[in-house]
């Protein structure tokens, strides 16, 4: 090779600190410059801006290509995207590009874990969160990175107070109806029977219904996923809720990001699926705001006799004050304790398949073994006895176990007994603790 050949390959630079030059073949450039547009200048956001997915994470983007230059790749095929067929309309310029959007999806492959090509059942009731939500996944549903099939989804409940209560009812129904039918999405809809409430807490009623409803119809329409819009504020309000009432550390774990909702009858359970936990309301209404969408108010939400609105009118509002982000950090400490309350939960079942043991009615629990264990391991196993025998989830708290965990730790002979919910009871003796079921008929029980 000639030496002007030879120089013509090198490409000479000086350092600015010694002056000594500084020789790189130029195929060693080609690559430094493909490097930085690639991982820089191109798309070197974490969140792709034309489906607001991340161009690195396998469950929101399907890009083959190795991540040296996968985010490249990525923006680029995006510019040649259109929809699918005439009926997937593209979202309104600049929704796509909404934190809002951009953080729902990535709770959606990350937290959610839907995957590509999913069917999604929206549960929609018409409000600030639910709307919100239909409109976010709306605005991706058709991109190439997630390609989802949605189905809008409402449930009336027929228990608001009241001639006007069922006409606002009645008009929530209609505006999820009317944004359905503009964003071309199907929508079915489920009639709750309040006559069925045999004398239950409504709103605990109307939850259990609600979501037996929403399985039912996203068996019908086969989905495998039901969407709700929970969000960071809801979460924080469950807490406190539930910090208030004394629950132990699996019920401070909060709302689930994602949870089995059972089908009932046999049926395969669908997934309950929550991505909109990484918002708070704020963000919600910004959002729509900035859209010009309108949406529905539930007076019953502000009604200061509940609990939740309670907390939501007079206490949310000084805590956001006090610390800006409160609903973040109380997703955070949620997940935490999830984590916590998942390694607890496999202390319990170790401990129960070496000390529990059924005798006859009773279930049995060597009172020695007991005064080993952890204090909370001990609750657990009180639990899971307990609720084998026949109690409720609300017969079993903690305001409940306290005292039989006091008795079991100390040194105590003779015999005790604790009268629990539903005819159950507890003997305590010397050697063991014994757990009897409710001899009480089923249709004799008293009703919640």
């Amino acid at each position: 090779m000639s030496s002007s050949s030879s120089v013509s390959a090198h490409l000479r630079i000086v350092s600015a600190s010694d002056a000594e030059p500084i020789t790189i073949p130029t195929v060693g450039v080609v690559v430094v410059m493909f490097w930085i547009m690639a991982t820089g200048n191109v798309c070197c956001k974490t969140v792709c801006s034309h489906c607001a997915s991340d161009p690195l994470d396998p469950v929101a983007c399907d890009r083959p290509e190795r991540a040296i230059y996968r985010r490249w790749r990525h923006g680029y095929a995006h510019k040649r995207m259109s929809p699918k067929s005439a009926n997937d309309a593209p979202p309104e310029p600049g929704a796509v590009f909404a934190p809002l959007i951009k953080r729902i999806v990535a709770s959606l492959g990350r937290r959610c874990h839907v995957p590509r090509d999913a069917h999604l059942l929206l549960a929609v009731s018409g409000g600030a969160d639910s709307v919100a939500m239909l409109r976010a996944l709306h605005a991706i549903a058709q991109r190439r990175a997630w390609s989802l099939q949605l189905t809008v989804a409402h449930v009336h409940h027929h228990i608001r107070p009241g001639a006007t209560g069922e006409q606002d009812a009645d008009a929530d129904a209609a505006l999820v109806a009317d944004l359905a039918r503009e964003f071309g999405l199907p929508f079915v809809r489920a009639d709750l029977d309040p006559n069925t409430n045999n004398g239950q807490n409504v709103e605990a009623w109307a939850r259990r219904e609600r979501y037996r409803a929403l399985s039912t119809l996203a068996r019908h329409v086969g989905s495998h996923y039901v969407v709700t819009a929970h969000h960071a504020d809801d979460q924080l309000e469950t807490l406190l809720m539930r910090m208030l009432r004394g629950a132990s550390v699996k019920g401070l774990a909060g709302i689930a990001w994602r949870r089995r909702l059972a089908g009932g009858d046999g049926q395969r359970a669908c997934i309950l699926v929550r991505p909109m936990l990484c918002v708070d309301r704020a963000d919600v209404c910004k959002y729509l705001s900035d859209l010009g969408q309108t949406w529905r108010h539930d007076h019953t939400n502000t009604d200061p006799t509940r609990w939740r609105a309670r907390l939501r009118r007079d206490v949310l509002p000084v805590l956001h004050d006090l610390r800006p982000g409160a609903g973040a950090r109380a997703v955070a400490l949620a997940d935490h304790l999830c984590h916590v309350a998942s390694w607890l939960e496999s202390q319990v079942c170790d401990a129960v398949k070496q000390e529990v043991t059924q005798t006859g009615d009773a279930i049995v629990i060597p009172r020695a073994a007991a005064r080993k264990l952890p204090r909370a391991v001990v609750a657990g196993v009180l639990r899971h006895a307990l609720l084998q025998a026949g109690a409720g989830a609300d017969d079993v708290g903690q305001s409940t176990l306290e005292p039989i965990m006091r008795a079991v730790s100390d040194r105590r002979g003779g015999t005790r007994s604790f009268d629990i919910a539903h005819g159950i009871t507890i003997e305590l003796t010397a050697q063991h603790v014994r757990i009897f079921p409710s001899q009480i008929p089923p249709a004799q029980k008293p009703l919640l």
